[in-house]
């Protein structure tokens, strides 16, 4: 099922795949990360679900692309264009089936 995001500007856009349940182990600091890790992430925007609510926290799948220094991880919305790609705190982040230490 495809899925309607509204930009910053306000157009409501065709965007990508439907938001996810979250299921996984949260992320934390010292949580052991690498490229190539497929994540569920917890995207904080106005975003507007095919039946036509609107909400403002919905979580997606995604893949780790970037690890920065300073901690923060640059994810890959899966089924997204990659201009939807972010980078972000690792509180927003969970890892299925792997532990948080």
């Amino acid at each position: 099922m495809q899925a309607y995001a509204t930009t910053p500007a306000g157009d409501l856009v065709d965007a990508g795949p439907a938001p996810i349940e979250p299921s996984g182990s949260q992320v934390k600091l010292r949580t052991s990360l690498k490229l190539g890790d497929r994540v569920q992430v917890r995207w904080d925007g106005r975003f507007t679900l095919p039946d036509g609510r609107i909400v403002q926290e919905s979580w997606w799948l995604g893949t780790i692309i970037g690890l920065e220094k300073d901690g923060r991880v640059k994810i890959h919305y899966t089924g997204w264009d990659s201009a939807w790609d972010e980078v972000l705190t690792r509180e927003r982040l969970r890892l299925e089936g792997k532990g948080t230490e």
